[in-house]
């Protein structure tokens, strides 16, 4: 919770979404809601990580260089 305080950027639902869909994953056995969880990492979390990772460049940039 205190990540999502911290870094304004980062969509807190979604996060939760992506913990939930890789705790599940182990026990996924069939196609159709694997093909789901391909949908929604390719659509929302890929999406995801690009706008955090420009978060901290803004963030943290010249650090993140050393």
């Amino acid at each position: 919770k205190t990540a999502f305080q911290y870094y304004d950027f980062m969509d807190e639902s979604l996060w939760l979404c992506m913990l939930r869909d890789r705790n599940d994953s182990a026990h996924i056995y069939d196609e159709e809601r694997a093909r789901r969880l391909v949908d929604a990492i390719i659509v929302d979390y890929i999406p995801e990580f690009e706008r955090v990772n420009q978060g901290l460049v803004v963030r943290y940039g010249e650090a993140l260089n050393d």
